[in-house]
């Protein structure tokens, strides 16, 4: 057999296999190019629909805690029972946010959304079962509880956020 025949067998396969990376390879690049730009936007949405949640959980939770603080002492408001004002702050602001966080995810962020939202409830129940004529130490530890899950909440979406980016 003629020596340039040999050499053209021999070279056949390493130039399909090296033919076959390099379109691999250019798929992978034209996938990274095309969900680059697409994971951003995601990503944007995630750090948009966290920071809505965290509003209105900071919200709440500024409206509630000084009310909390006097239903623990005992000390009424203004002529309010400091549990009828907290009963007036509403919560619909973080339950529309935190339906907004459990679409965008992930199911962790999505879990301590939850947690907060639960904990701010909590608030409300709490104020609720309060006596008129007697301190209510369950509403400020459920203003602190809710201080935490805020604190939680924070962590989360934050480690998430970086995550994603790096």
């Amino acid at each position: 057999m003629d020596p340039a025949v040999i050499a053209a067998l021999v070279a056949a396969p390493a130039t399909v296999v090296a033919a076959a990376a390099a379109f691999a390879a250019g798929r992978a690049q034209a996938r990274g190019a095309h969900r680059g730009p697409v994971d951003a936007v995601r990503r944007q949405h995630q750090r948009d629909a966290y920071a809505s949640l965290l509003v209105a959980l900071n919200a709440y939770f500024d409206e509630t805690r000084p009310l909390a603080n006097m239903l623990a002492t005992g000390r009424s408001h203004a002529g309010n029972h400091p549990s009828d004002l907290i009963l007036e702050v509403a919560v619909s602001d973080i339950r529309t946010a935190r339906v907004v966080v459990s679409l965008e995810g992930p199911d962790e962020v999505a879990e301590v959304a939850e947690a907060a939202f639960t904990a701010a409830v909590r608030v409300r129940a709490a104020a609720a079962a309060c006596s008129r004529d007697a301190p209510s130490v369950e509403a400020r530890d459920a203003v602190l509880a809710l201080n935490a899950a805020i604190r939680d909440f924070v962590r989360v979406a934050q480690r998430h956020l970086n995550s994603a980016e790096g």
